[in-house]
């Protein structure tokens, strides 16, 4: 069923909670041409712009619906096309990028770790590699038509017969509340989007990574190698 905003929820509803709930609705491929036509455009973008100028929180409101914002224009771009609404986040994107400081876990260690044993050259994977719209990757590895694994190749290669991985290291937050076998909607989203993208998404779950049925480097390696069909 087509859930839809009606014209006086949409002029009484705060800016940031139409971006929410536009988001809901691309959870399920249900955001109607209507609705991407109205929040799309220069009137919705000055409502924006004036409710973060009189907000009360701003330290926190504007980067909020910012970012929210990115994130919908990213998914429209990617799942409604034929709506013709260009990305312009990318200057914003960039910025936030050169704000964020660059984290380090022993989960994400431990995993890089093996995967430079597995694969024998840390040249063949790269680690938090961004895609166009903004989606970081922890890993990905390049694997060529004999199953090598192969340096990244130039973005104007023809990737005919390379298949491309992507490795998504998932924490407890990733998951919903009520059941850690589900994604998160956002999780969910960027999954659909990188295999949209030509990628073969693996997630590799910490609390799995670190149960005592993975107690071992070996058993940790022979179960990457399983992930990635080697």
């Amino acid at each position: 069923m087509l859930v839809r905003i009606q014209p006086k929820d949409f002029e009484n509803m705060s800016g940031l909670s139409i971006v929410q709930a536009c988001l809901a609705l691309c959870y399920y491929k249900s955001m109607p041409e209507d609705l991407i036509d109205k929040v799309f455009c220069v009137k919705f973008i000055q409502r924006i712009e004036e409710e973060i100028h009189v907000c009360y929180s701003k330290a926190t409101y504007p980067e909020r619906v910012l970012n929210l914002i990115m994130q919908l224009n990213r998914t429209v771009c990617l799942d409604y096309p034929e709506a013709n609404v260009p990305w312009f986040q990318q200057n914003y994107l960039e910025a936030q990028l050169s704000k964020k400081h660059k984290t380090r876990s022993k989960f994400g260690d431990d995993v890089k770790n093996l995967l430079n044993a597995v694969l024998s050259d840390d040249n063949f994977f790269s680690c938090n590699h961004i895609t166009p719209y903004g989606y970081q990757i922890d890993f990905v590895i390049h694997f060529d038509k004999n199953r090598e694994p192969i340096p990244a190749p130039a973005e104007t290669t023809i990737l005919d017969r390379i298949t491309k991985f992507a490795i998504l290291l998932l924490r407890l937050d990733s998951f919903c509340e009520n059941d850690l076998t589900a994604l998160r909607g956002p999780e969910h989203l960027k999954t659909k989007h990188l295999e949209m993208m030509g990628y073969k998404v693996i997630h590799i779950n910490e609390h799995d990574w670190n149960t005592r049925y993975m107690n071992s480097p070996e058993i940790k390696t022979k179960y990457l190698k399983y992930l990635l069909q080697i």
